[in-house]
């Protein structure tokens, strides 16, 4: 659903989202909480098997920006903080110890401008 159609037939619902996303769920949808479990569980699986080479993810903007909340240790009201345009690059560096470094972040300079 755009953005466009969810304010247009979920308004209320479609505002929470916008102010507080933490708290959302649209109906028949997850909530960030449901998305950050099963992303965290993917990741958690990647890092464990792939813990000394690259690992490369595509990814829809709300999981990218949920992935990136939980690697920087950022709450899922800091949703709206981080910017993800179509097609962007957002590059990790994970450490052996777990410690996360954010090496680029919605670098799009590989598109052609329009």
């Amino acid at each position: 659903m755009s953005h466009a159609q969810a304010q247009a037939e979920h308004l209320r619902a479609y505002e929470l989202w916008k102010r507080s996303p933490q708290w959302m769920r649209f109906p028949g949808g997850e909530s960030l909480q449901d998305v950050a479990l099963r992303t965290t569980d993917a990741l958690r699986s990647l890092w464990s098997q792939h813990h000394d080479g690259t690992v490369v993810l595509v990814a829809h903007d709300s999981v990218n920006r949920v992935v990136l909340l939980h690697a920087l240790d950022l709450p899922l009201s800091a949703y709206w903080r981080i910017e993800q345009e179509p097609c962007c690059i957002n590059e990790l560096f994970v450490d052996v110890d777990g410690t996360v470094k954010l090496l680029r972040l919605n670098d799009a300079s590989h598109l052609q401008p329009r």
